[in-house]
């Protein structure tokens, strides 16, 4: 190969590697610590630190293969997150100027095998991104997961290992689960002050505050915003992550919206609004509500 070629591939592959040192990875665990078994959402935020544009791929969540995620207990082995699910498709690319970012929200606590952090401890989570040529780690993260608090936290925990209950709370529904929606109005029943019963709660309202296709009984089940509203309201008197409370309270606002309850939708979006607006982990709900406001 002449020496010119040479130059010109040591330079290409400087510019990779350059791009690759301005892009910033960063992993967030909006909660000091969560309960057993109950959803951990993590914040991924990608960052151009850098002094020139940067093109990468907008799908951070872990289910696009774009960003691959470690998890390694205390004094355990690090194994490769695997998703439940696998999106279709690599992604478009996005030019991110300097001291932009794009933002995203990672379900790392189910994975295809089931429950991930399944004991009290202080878990690890790393991420690395990789995509057209640059590599970017992030920094582990700690994700504490506590003994349960209460008896209802142990309670709630003990039912919550069934694999169904966490695939309904992974998709937030799922009227095919019927196992898990058992599962989880035990939750209720059982544990109803616990935090995982406030999760339950929130994939219920979820659930039910879109239309579905019953298969097992060969019918379509329309939306029912009044009492998911009802199911979403008592969700988000929790302690719940904000991603997690971001997502109920866009859910709870549509409900209001569907039944009439407009000036309640008003004040829950422009209070989310005042509250979140210019953190870019919250850039799409905040986008998201805007949207919804202007209806």
């Amino acid at each position: 190969m002449h020496a010119r070629n040479l130059l010109v591939l040591a330079l290409l592959a400087g510019a990779v590697a350059a791009q690759g040192g301005a892009l910033t990875l960063t992993l967030t665990a909006p909660k000091a610590e969560y309960a057993l078994l109950e959803p951990v959402v993590l914040d991924v935020v990608l960052a151009n630190a850098g002094k020139a544009p940067a093109e990468i791929v907008d799908e951070l969540p872990p289910e696009f293969g774009i960003v691959r995620y470690f998890v390694r207990p205390a004094g355990g082995e690090e194994l490769r997150f695997a998703p439940g699910v696998h999106a279709c498709g690599a992604g478009f690319p996005v030019t991110l100027n300097p001291g932009e970012g794009r933002a995203a929200q990672a379900r790392v606590s189910f994975a295809s095998r089931g429950w991930v952090f399944t004991e009290p401890g202080t878990w690890t989570v790393r991420a690395v991104y990789e995509a057209r040529g640059t590599r970017v780690e992030s920094a582990g993260v700690a994700v504490t997961i506590r003994k349960p608090a209460t008896p209802e936290e142990a309670r709630a925990a003990e039912l919550l290992r069934s694999v169904d209950a966490g695939l309904y709370l992974y998709f937030d529904g799922g009227d095919h689960l019927r196992n898990g929606i058992s599962v989880l109005e035990s939750v209720l029943r059982e544990a109803p002050s616990s935090i995982q019963a406030a999760h339950a709660r929130l994939a219920f309202g979820i659930n039910l505050s879109r239309d579905s296709y019953l298969y097992h009984e060969h019918r379509a089940r329309p939306a029912q915003p009044a009492i998911a509203a009802e199911h979403l309201e008592a969700a988000l008197q929790a302690d719940l992550a904000a991603p997690t409370r971001a997502q109920g309270t866009l859910a709870l606002a549509r409900c209001y919206q569907a039944t009439k309850r407009d000036d309640e939708a008003r004040k829950l979006l422009e209070a989310f609004v005042d509250s979140e607006d210019g953190r870019v982990e919250r850039s799409a709900a905040v986008a998201e509500a805007r949207a919804l406001l202007n209806r």
